[in-house]
């Protein structure tokens, strides 16, 4: 745990994301970060025309930029983690914050307590602190991750727990996970020196290996919570993602380990051989309760749905108008309830004596009187 400063000082953080994922995974990663307090949120759109847009804006300390031909001239970068990285120095160059952490919408910054009171206790002479990467198990009959496992540690006991809990697929796993052990960082603003990337950042042109770990933050990385999530994720992950093939001359490590057994599988047993491989490490079993008795695994209830829900009302749908017949209706959904309504009847003869019409406004009109209330 990092000794730090007593002064209670209040450090203002915030979160930089470039997502290109479906519109209520984009919600849930937002209205969590909201929850947990983060001062600034900037979300940059890989599609231009991602209608995540729209839902994000109206929100205070969320920041959304649509990275179409005008933003990047010309200039866009093939690959999405060259995107992710320009994106991210774009607003670390500008910001006015403490602190800031480039994630992934896939990637929850968890902490226990305050992260305010966490960053106000890193000694002043601590570029970044990292958040230890952890992932979930799968549970049976919920929806929502709640538990969660760090990686093992590279030790002897580390070895012997990883084979405790998933037999043969520790030889192959990046130390108990399916996904990075590198962590994220949240990163102190305001050094002309610091690049960030997408793990540790460059700190006067070299990757920095600081032993900046906290015992009081995690990133929760969402990556293989849900079996078909992760079949229709991993051949993308094979190619350009975290399982794509490395430069030859880049040292090897676990990661090489787990993206060659995933291709071997893929070869072999298709995608049952995949969906295998999920339910082998994903699903909680007896054997992975030793990962919970030695500490590895841990309960962290995110109330996602809820932070959504308070973050997002309903909205309601775009009204239907038959212009001819002065007819209009729309709908609401209260819980799985769908609601259909209307105008009174009073309100087309209201609308007459006023002089008001229903034409292409009208949609404007009544969405603006009712867009966000519950039945």
């Amino acid at each position: 745990m990092l000794d730090g400063r007593s002064v209670a000082k209040r450090e203002r953080w915030g979160i930089v994301a470039t997502v290109k994922a479906p519109v209520d995974e984009v919600k849930r990663f937002v209205a969590y970060h909201l929850t947990l307090g983060a001062d600034e949120i900037h979300i940059f759109l890989d599609d231009p025309k991602d209608i995540a847009f729209d839902l994000l804006s109206p929100l205070d300390r969320v920041f959304v930029t649509r990275c179409d031909g005008a933003y990047w001239r010309g200039k866009r970068p093939s690959a999405h983690q060259s995107r992710q990285i320009f994106n991210a120095n774009r607003i670390y160059m500008r910001t006015s914050l403490d602190w800031l952490a480039h994630i992934d919408h896939d990637e929850y910054l968890w902490s226990a307590g305050s992260v305010h009171e966490v960053l106000a206790k890193v000694p002043d002479d601590m570029p970044y602190v990292s958040a230890p990467s952890s992932e979930p198990f799968s549970l049976p009959n919920e929806a929502e991750p709640r538990l969660f496992r760090d990686a093992l540690p590279e030790t002897p006991e580390g070895q012997a727990l990883g084979t405790k809990a998933f037999g043969d697929d520790a030889d192959w796993l990046n130390n108990g996970l399916l996904g990075h052990k590198a962590g994220k960082c949240l990163v102190r603003t305001g050094r002309s020196d610091t690049v960030l990337q997408i793990h540790e950042p460059l700190i006067g042109g070299r990757q920095s290996r600081l032993d900046a770990a906290s015992d009081d933050l995690r990133v929760l990385h969402m990556l293989a919570y849900d079996e078909h999530d992760w079949i229709d994720q991993v051949e993308r992950r094979l190619k350009t993602g975290s399982y794509r093939q490395r430069p030859i001359h880049v040292r090897r490590n676990r990661q090489d380990a787990l993206r060659q057994h995933l291709l071997n599988v893929e070869e072999s047993s298709g995608t049952e051989g995949l969906r295998a491989v999920w339910r082998s490490v994903q699903q909680y079993s007896r054997s992975k309760r030793t990962l919970l008795m030695a500490g590895i695994a841990f309960e962290a209830r995110l109330w996602l749905d809820a932070k959504v829900a308070h973050w997002f009302p309903q909205p309601l749908i775009q009204p239907e108008v038959d212009s001819a017949a002065g007819e209009l209706r729309g709908v609401v959904h209260q819980g799985d309830v769908p609601v259909c309504v209307a105008p009174d009847a009073g309100d087309v003869d209201r609308r007459l004596a006023t002089f008001g019409i229903y034409d292409a406004d009208l949609n404007a009109f009544v969405a603006t009187r009712l867009a966000g209330r519950q039945i």
